[in-house]
């Protein structure tokens, strides 16, 4: 919590957000989200929304929203089509409800175990994704233009679920909210900012003023290069920043001499190639490399680019992790970081 507040902890803390149930198994065959986190003295636990999925034909599902997804081997599936393509439809549509008893979660169990031990980080969605979703990706971005009334309406009935359920998440224990909408790809935003500022950001920052009011702080996850996001970002009083891809050309460095004065950082450990292939010296030279980028006056936390996905190594990943024990210690051995990388 220090350090997600811009402060020097005694070390660069280590969270994940996404893990898959492949590295979990790899790491502690036959234990769970806890036992991973214990066994590796992660600084956070994570979970997420609950959502129930009714199964289709065709190896597909819909979810609560409605949604229809091509079921999927990794932890989120594919995105079809969703149930509102005009405004007729929209007027009868009826969102799931946020205050549904199994709407947490994880969330009270993770709080009884670890509450004051470890943080307890809630994952849900902001104005964006779950909106898109409703209409389907491509034919809501070309909506942004031809029906922007209908954009609208979408976005407040969609904030409206989200901020009832931040509240509800933080009451019940959640330490940081991350706010997981992807507005980027890795060439950039997928939209221009002029009109993420008219649609979705007034929405962002009712759900982020709406976890803030209630104790949390405000991770905002968002893949892909958003350089042209950042500033609209910290406007809807965010306190945190992630996953900041390097594939993406998110470099580490960068971000901190921009913005590590207004946000926390947290990445960006590469989950491609770095977590999925490299030898483990080059696991622990990016670990490192990480820290002198990121950790020098704190407001760094140490994390994958994205998630940890099913094609990452276990060991791989338990080598990142124990890197960053050994050499994110503060105050920050520059030269023990410095050996060896740029090899």
């Amino acid at each position: 919590m220090t350090a997600m507040k811009r402060g020097q902890p005694d070390r660069v803390p280590v969270i994940e957000l996404s893990i898959d149930p492949v590295v979990i198994e790899g790491v502690v065959p036959g234990g769970d989200m806890p036992a991973f986190v214990e066994k590796l003295d992660l600084d956070a636990i994570s979970c997420g929304t609950y959502y129930r999925r009714q199964n289709l034909p065709e190896n597909r599902y819909r979810d609560e929203w409605g949604t229809i997804y091509h079921a999927d081997p990794q932890l989120i599936g594919s995105p079809l089509d969703g149930p509102i393509h005009s405004m007729a439809d929209f007027r009868r549509y009826t969102p799931p409800d946020p205050l549904d008893p199994e709407r947490l979660g994880s969330l009270p169990a993770y709080v009884e175990k670890f509450k004051g031990q470890r943080a307890i980080v809630w994952h849900q969605r902001e104005a964006f994704m779950t909106t898109a979703l409703l209409s389907g990706l491509e034919r809501f971005l070309m909506m942004l233009r031809e029906e922007p009334d209908l954009v609208r309406d979408m976005v407040e009935m969609v904030v409206d679920v989200h901020v009832r359920l931040v509240r509800r998440a933080v009451r019940a224990g959640a330490d940081i909210v991350s706010l997981g909408d992807d507005y980027a790809y890795r060439s950039g935003p997928l939209m221009s900012v002029a009109m993420f500022r008219k649609f979705f950001m007034p929405g962002m920052a009712r759900v982020v003023a709406a976890a803030r009011e209630e104790g949390a702080l405000v991770l905002k996850h968002c893949d892909g290069k958003i350089w042209a996001l950042m500033d609209s970002f910290i406007e809807t009083g965010i306190d945190a920043i992630n996953p900041l891809e390097p594939i993406a050309d998110m470099d580490l460095a960068v971000a901190k001499r921009r913005y590590g004065d207004r946000l926390c950082l947290v990445g960006n450990v590469d989950c491609g190639y770095i977590l999925s292939e490299a030898p483990i010296a080059e696991v622990v030279d990016t670990v490192k490399q990480c820290i002198l980028d990121g950790g020098p006056g704190g407001g760094y936390i140490i994390c994958s680019s994205n998630s940890l996905h099913s094609s990452v190594l276990p060991p791989n990943y338990v080598a990142m992790v124990e890197a960053a024990h050994r050499y994110g210690a503060y105050p920050l051995d520059v030269r023990a970081l410095e050996a060896g990388v740029g090899r």
